[in-house]
């Protein structure tokens, strides 16, 4: 992978990215809200969601990447069935409407934009033929796949996109409660080898079982006072 493509890998992960990132805490609110989530449980809390809902994030990243690569390679004659396959299939997994909806709403932002960035003319007509047959593109699918357009390696681009999903986790919790930006970043910090680790064994590894974080996430919208979307 160039530097120059690692530095737009980078760039696509940069939480300050205009595709909305930050307007989602995924169930936390609620947690939080509750008192079941406080700043002292933190990093168990994340080690703990990135062992379970983690694979399935870095999975899509590695079947995206594997579509990004063949994509710019010349494509192959169904890798658009593929890439709406998979964007049913990481759909069908997330069961709480809130968190799904918003996984599709900041993938569908981050094609668009990754799109208007390369201006290239197999990405407008992937973007065109997925539009087309209406279907949604989930945030890691579509990191997966601008990962392996632009060469990067499939487990460090799943490392890199569960890092932006931790990151914001995080930044979501900043907002919540009092945490502080040390604490914020200490934690972050000590959770890269648990992220290498769930980026290594993704590949094959669907698993999911987060069950008070969907819980959670059901019961967002019925919170009387909202910071965040979902």
């Amino acid at each position: 992978m160039s530097i120059p493509n690692w530095l737009r890998l980078v760039h696509l992960a940069d939480s300050a990215l205009p595709i909305g990132g930050t307007a989602h805490s995924y169930g936390l609110e609620t947690l939080v809200d509750a008192g079941l989530l406080v700043p002292g449980q933190l990093y168990e809390f994340l080690d703990g969601y990135l062992v379970e809902a983690g694979p399935l994030e870095a999975l899509c990243c590695w079947r995206g990447h594997a579509l990004g690569r063949a994509l710019r390679e010349g494509g192959t004659a169904t890798w658009v069935d593929e890439w709406v396959a998979l964007n049913q299939e990481c759909s069908a997994v997330k069961l709480a409407r809130e968190s799904r909806q918003a996984s599709l709403s900041l993938g569908g932002r981050l094609l668009h934009l990754f799109c208007a960035l390369e201006e290239n003319t197999s990405l407008s007509g992937l973007l065109e033929r997925t539009e087309a047959m209406g279907g949604g593109v989930h945030q890691s699918c579509v990191f997966g796949l601008a990962g392996g357009w632009l060469g990067g390696e499939p487990s460090m681009v799943a490392a890199v996109c569960l890092r932006q999903w931790v990151a914001g986790l995080v930044a979501a919790c900043q907002k919540l409660a009092p945490l502080g930006q040390v604490q914020a970043a200490a934690i972050q910090w000590q959770l890269y080898p648990r992220i290498e680790e769930v980026a290594l064994a993704a590949e094959g590894r669907p698993a999911m079982f987060v069950p008070l974080v969907e819980i959670a996430s059901m019961r967002h919208p019925a919170l009387p006072v909202r910071l965040f979307i979902s």
